[in-house]
């Protein structure tokens, strides 16, 4: 009614409305698929720079962690029978006594010597098991291996523990000077 007191054609009307609609979705749809193919420009071009500044990064935290850790135990291991402990003090009297009563139970024995802060010494092992670890993502290769004393000082070891060929089954000697 309005168009026909304009004096304009209602299908005319019609006509550009529906034009301006046309219109609004094909930019609406150009916009979207231009938007999709400037990012994926944007992201390829810059891509390779990020790859390669990604793996020097990689690289400096790889290259500052320690080659491997490393482990050595004796031969033997808690099921086989320990050849001596030792402490870094004397035995008491009681503790002497103490340690006499058990004789040749060598896991009672290493109970006793543990608890007062000893540890177990494999005199007769001649095997030691050694343990290489890496955290490192690449391969660590070890091509050459010897033994050698890196550090010499004196023994802190002041009491020996030994199952002994006597009667009375233990040997235990005062080593060292001090307490």
């Amino acid at each position: 009614m309005l168009e026909q007191l304009s004096g304009q054609d209602p299908a005319r009307g019609r006509k550009r409305a529906f034009r301006a609609i046309a219109v609004t979705c094909v930019v609406a749809l150009v916009s979207i698929v231009g938007g999709f193919e400037v990012s994926h420009w944007l992201e390829n071009r810059h891509s390779q720079g990020d790859a390669k500044r990604d793996d020097h990064n990689a690289d400096v935290i790889e290259d500052a962690k320690k080659p491997f850790d490393w482990k050595v135990n004796p031969g033997l291991s808690d099921e086989e029978p320990w050849t001596s402990w030792v402490l870094d003090r004397r035995l008491t009297p009681e503790e002497q006594a103490e340690l006499k009563g058990l004789r040749d139970d060598r896991k009672a024995i290493w109970a006793f010597v543990k608890k007062r802060g000893g540890w177990r010494v494999a005199m007769e092992s001649d095997s030691y098991k050694l343990q290489l670890t890496s955290e490192k993502q690449k391969a660590v290769v070890v091509t050459q291996l010897a033994a050698r004393a890196v550090n010499c000082r004196p023994s802190p070891v002041k009491t020996s523990i030994r199952p002994g060929r006597s009667p009375r089954g233990l040997s235990v000697r005062r080593l060292g000077a001090g307490p």
